[in-house]
């Protein structure tokens, strides 16, 4: 992949760091292989290397985020095997760490996105929810802990604990 010929626009995409990037293209202008090669290009960088799995990379549908895994899993390995002929220990075990860890990257649709936010944090999202509408019903906040907590109850069906 690192022999293709980008244009000055891919490159600048590919090279930007300390910064979020939105691409946006038509289709089969080579909007995956400029995000893998970006990824790649922080993952595997010799000085300020990162783990994949502080990046979140969002796409549209489930095919392009399998895709686009499958293809940073490829070249993964194709950097791996290229680190072990050179005898290279320390980038060979930062691309296995990678490797390891690709399956845990964040690497979704928008909405797998939202959806495991939903999951991890519907503590949060409930609370406040239920806060909101004890607010509305009486005019302002519950009044103590324990009308909460019975509001809660009334309001959802469930007992919630919080420290």
């Amino acid at each position: 992949m690192s022999n293709t010929n980008w244009t000055k626009e891919q490159t600048a995409a590919i090279m930007n760091r300390n910064t979020n990037l939105l691409l946006s293209a038509a289709a089969g202008s080579g909007k995956t292989a400029v995000l893998v090669q970006r990824i790649l290009t922080l993952i595997t960088d010799t000085t300020q290397p990162i783990d994949i799995t502080d990046l979140l990379v969002l796409t549209f549908t489930k095919a392009a985020a399998t895709e686009m895994r499958t293809r940073i899993t490829s070249e993964l390995l194709r950097l791996l095997e290229n680190a072990e002929q050179e005898k290279n220990t320390l980038q060979a075990a930062h691309i296995n760490r990678q490797l390891a860890l690709i399956e845990s990257a964040h690497i979704s649709t928008i909405n797998a996105f939202c959806q495991s936010l939903i999951k991890q944090y519907f503590y949060r999202i409930v609370n406040e929810t239920v806060n909101i509408l004890c607010k509305r019903s009486n005019g302002n906040h519950c009044e103590s802990h324990d009308e909460c907590k019975r509001k809660r109850k009334e309001l959802t069906g469930f007992h919630f604990f919080s420290s």
